[in-house]
């Protein structure tokens, strides 16, 4: 199974509430579905309340929480996938 992962997704703050989130995230399924691609995968630091509030919205399910180096400081990220 084909998988696309999202590798970043930031919306300044000023412009968050506005749907531009879920814009993006809309052009990301639409790109994977022309690509005959059936799950999308992305990662979020644990710590953004407000991000992972976002993910789980739109249906991404957490499937691990992982520890990584992100600009040299260990991060702890969730992982998720959505299935399309």
């Amino acid at each position: 199974m084909k998988i696309m992962e999202v590798h970043a997704l930031y919306v300044l703050p000023d412009y968050q509430r506005f749907g531009i989130g879920k814009m993006l995230m809309n052009k990301a399924f639409d790109i994977a579905k022309l690509h005959n691609i059936k799950k999308l995968n992305w990662f979020a630091l644990k710590d953004n309340v407000i991000g992972n509030a976002f993910y789980q919205k739109i249906g991404g399910k957490i499937v691990s929480t992982t520890v990584q180096k992100v600009c040299g400081t260990d991060a702890e990220l969730v992982e998720y996938h959505l299935n399309i």
